[in-house]
């Protein structure tokens, strides 16, 4: 059976949508995350270079750039060699016995739940063997992260639990798949030429907004175009909402057909990237408009291209 590419972020992504429900906050959840089979000076270390601390409505956080760093990790826009190097991590027996202790603290249906997701090939009545299948995954994961010179994601390929079904799911698409995939991509082209003109017009009302000056005839002026962009951002939140569901039904139904034809995992790929916060927040300044329309007419070509791979199928 093909072999299933896992990188540090995916499996911290799984960790915290499954062990953790996706409830903590993210980077909160990183820090607590990272910490998992460290020693006493290590865990001090993650502490010193991500402290806790708590915000003026008691909640505990960590500092912007800090958690930045840490959302960065479970994005997988970093690899975690550089923390690696900084906490002189070593993945030996100690660390693997410390990491499966700590994993008792969580729900084992969980865990069980987590192994699953990777299809581990464990015996799933034997909650020791599953949590040593997931301390060994975890170890792979790290020290191939640790043989990276950059700090680049990389990935590790492990070899799935066999299932006949998905199997057979994974070479076939049936009317109805088809039809849903065609359904679910009108409305995502809909909802594309929607996100272009929303953002075209931000783009253009603060192009304008910036060759105002602070004049008092242009003071009027600067506010009603401040009401504008802030009407169309309004909009295209919206519009990323409405496009986000729309991706991950899309993904749910492609991402095991990926291996029929190279544009579905094209597609797949775009639907993934599409609602990325890269491209969500554009309130700052520097939002670059132009990486994102780039992104849409991708999206859009690729739509066409599984669309047509579907009527001649």
């Amino acid at each position: 059976m093909p072999g299933t590419e896992i990188s540090f972020a995916e499996y911290a992504q799984a960790f915290y949508e499954t062990v953790y429900d996706s409830k903590p906050p993210k980077a909160l959840f990183m820090k607590e995350f990272l910490i998992i089979g460290l020693n006493d000076y290590q865990k001090e270390t993650i502490n010193d270079i991500f402290p806790t601390i708590i915000n003026d409505n008691g909640k505990r956080i960590i500092e912007k750039n800090k958690a930045d760093r840490l959302r960065k990790y479970l994005r997988g826009e970093n690899g975690i060699s550089d923390l690696i190097s900084e906490l002189g991590w070593k993945f030996d027996s100690e660390f693997k016995r410390r990491y499966i202790e700590e994993l008792q603290e969580f729900d084992e249906s969980k865990l069980i739940e987590f192994a699953q997701r990777f299809q581990l090939d464990v015996d799933e009545d034997n909650i020791d063997q599953v949590s040593e299948a997931i301390a060994d995954l975890y170890i792979a994961i790290i020290n191939n992260e640790s043989s990276k010179k950059f700090s680049k994601a990389s990935k590790i390929t492990i070899i799935s639990k066999p299932d006949k079904k998905e199997l057979f799911s994974s070479y076939t698409l049936n009317k109805s798949e088809k039809q849903a995939i065609i359904n679910i991509c009108k409305l995502i082209k809909t909802e594309l030429k929607q996100l272009e003109s929303h953002t075209t017009k931000i783009s253009n009302k603060r192009n304008e907004l910036k060759k105002l000056t602070d004049s008092a005839e242009n003071k009027h002026w600067k506010k009603y175009l401040e009401a504008e962009i802030s009407s169309y951002i309004r909009r295209l939140d919206k519009s990323f909402a409405k496009l986000e569901q729309l991706c991950a039904d899309l993904s749910a139904l492609l991402a095991p057909k990926r291996v029929m034809d190279e544009e579905y995992a094209k597609l797949n790929t775009c639907a993934i990237n599409i609602c990325n916060d890269r491209y969500k927040s554009t309130c700052h300044a520097g939002y670059d408009f132009d990486a994102l329309w780039q992104l849409i007419s991708q999206f859009d070509k690729s739509i066409d291209n599984v669309l047509g791979a579907i009527d001649k199928g």
